[in-house]
């Protein structure tokens, strides 16, 4: 079956990320985790100062105005202990979304804004090794997601970046355990085109480390379970 823009319902290559009819910009990913291409980012900030733009559509669902995506991967949300609910977790630069399969009916979708959520924890434990905790107004959402020490890294950055203002002094992270890099199966290859999935994970590190919220040697460490040295 073709793939349609959810905007012009024209056909279009989902490789681009961008509808070649009306311009719309469409991220979808099978992949366990995916990160949108900083090339694709800019385009998306420069295409909102266009008049006439349609805006961007992330599995068929627009994002608002200004706004960009920055992750997404698959995601199951346990509202109860033991009860947990399937779907895809999405994080862009203004909020955080939960979103739950079409045949699932047991929770409905979540979306947290980022000035809303107070902080992110990764819990380690035997049975869900990549368990995030993210509390809302003093309400915790535990979410199993692929790469847990990522998501909280990128989560707490784009928190800091943009839904904060500019912090006085540098920030700074608490300790935390060496992470384990797992193997990046074919999946996470960059539906987008361009170069391969780790040069993003470098570019990204990088930025982590501009910006002061990790350490030289966290940089070095991390980068070289990226490239499996």
């Amino acid at each position: 079956m073709a793939n349609l823009c959810p905007n012009c319902k024209a056909g279009y290559n989902p490789s681009s990320c961008k509808c070649t009819s009306c311009g719309a910009y469409i991220i979808s990913s099978d992949a366990n985790s995916f990160d949108v291409p900083r090339e694709v980012i800019e385009g998306i900030k420069n295409s909102y100062d266009r008049s006439g733009f349609p805006g961007v559509f992330v599995h068929n669902t627009r994002l608002g105005a200004g706004e960009f995506p920055l992750r997404l991967g698959v995601s199951k949300y346990y509202w109860t202990g033991v009860t947990g609910t399937a779907g895809k977790l999405l994080l862009t630069d203004k909020k955080l979304y939960f979103s739950a399969h079409r045949f699932t009916y047991y929770r409905p979708n979540e979306t947290f804004d980022l000035s809303d959520i107070e902080k992110v924890e990764f819990d380690s434990n035997l049975l869900l090794s990549h368990q995030i905790s993210v509390y809302v107004r003093g309400e915790r959402h535990k979410f199993v997601v692929y790469r847990g020490k990522e998501w909280v890294d990128l989560i707490n950055t784009a928190k800091n970046h943009f839904a904060s203002p500019a912090p006085a002094s540098k920030v700074t992270t608490p300790p935390r355990a060496e992470p384990v890099a797992p193997a990046v199966p074919a999946s996470d290859a960059n539906p987008c085109g361009g170069q391969p999935k780790y040069v993003e994970e470098l570019r990204q590190l990088k930025r982590l480390l501009d910006d002061g919220i990790i350490t030289k040697e966290e940089f070095e460490a991390k980068k070289k379970q990226i490239l499996n040295l």
